[in-house]
């Protein structure tokens, strides 16, 4: 188990964006070490093949967070959430959960990803905080937990159940947008977002000083129903990234780094530059790293 989860860190973004810089070398060569001795695999092999293998490997014998993620990205993202338009990411903090998938477009998705190595211990207090903030909430797990968790899954929850690398969906979320909570999702929104939707929602943002902007923009936002500020989150938390240039490369990088492409949400490249490094550096033997 240590060596294939040692695998893990190749398939992040900080170690796609190292290829995109070209300084990927080194690392690569240390978790290679780790594999297991029986794994033949010619090092003349471009990087991109070894990226197949590597995540056979994981699929086979760790089915981790990762894997569960890349699935979401491959057969519900690219194929249902319309991927040029809409924004996915980890990177949503909700009370006192940190959703494991979250895609914005037309409406607010939340994918809670339960594998075999998961706690359940906080499975309820997760899902009461994600039904202050999202429209859409779903439960993809296995089918061992599936039946462990089914007891404490409340109606509104839409459930994924993942077999042999495919989703197989048992359950429709329920809409929940009625039931957001205007405050919750105010504190969901960066800077930007949140004067953007302030602004948009009551024609001006306060005029204080900047000790005082937060609280006072977010009094203003409180106020409003559910519906309008789930509506004013979806338009202003949207925009935080470009999308495109991304989305087009996940379409012709190995499938086992789709969602490390897709979820990379703050570029350092100028995005044409950051495609042909990547899809350079990918075309390399691995003898020559």
């Amino acid at each position: 188990m240590p060596s294939f989860r040692g695998i893990l860190p190749i398939f992040r973004g900080p170690f796609l964006e190292r290829i995109a810089q070209g300084k990927h070398h080194s690392v690569l060569r240390e978790i290679l070490t780790t594999l297991p001795s029986k794994l033949a695999f010619p090092s003349e092999a471009p990087l991109k093949k070894w990226y197949d293998v590597l995540y056979k490997l994981l699929q086979k014998n760790y089915q981790c967070e990762y894997v569960f993620k890349n699935t979401i990205a491959h057969q519900l993202y690219l194929k249902y959430h319309e991927p040029e338009e809409a924004l996915l990411t980890d990177e949503f903090k909700v009370g006192q959960s940190r959703a494991d998938v979250v895609v914005i477009n037309d409406t607010s998705t939340v994918y809670e990803i339960k594998t075999e190595f998961d706690s359940l211990e906080r499975l309820e207090s997760q899902f009461h905080d994600y039904s202050r903030v999202f429209d859409k909430i779903y439960l993809v797990t296995t089918e061992k937990r599936y039946k462990e968790v089914l007891p404490r899954l409340y109606e509104p929850i839409g459930i994924y159940i993942m077999e042999d690398g495919n989703l197989h969906k048992v359950r429709e979320a329920s809409p929940n947008v009625v039931n957001t909570d205007s405050a919750t999702i105010f504190c969901c929104m960066r800077k930007p977002e949140y004067l953007a939707a302030v602004k948009e929602a009551f024609g001006y943002v306060p005029d204080v000083p900047n000790g005082l902007v937060w609280r006072s923009s977010y009094n203003l936002f409180k106020s409003l129903s559910s519906e309008e500020a789930h509506r004013l989150m979806i338009d202003h938390v949207v925009t935080r990234s470009p999308r495109k240039p991304f989305t087009k490369l996940s379409r012709v990088i190995p499938n086992p780094l789709g969602y490390s492409c897709l979820a990379l949400n703050r570029p350092r490249w100028i995005p044409k530059m950051f495609v042909s490094s990547v899809m350079q550096s990918l075309e390399e033997p691995v003898l020559t790293i």
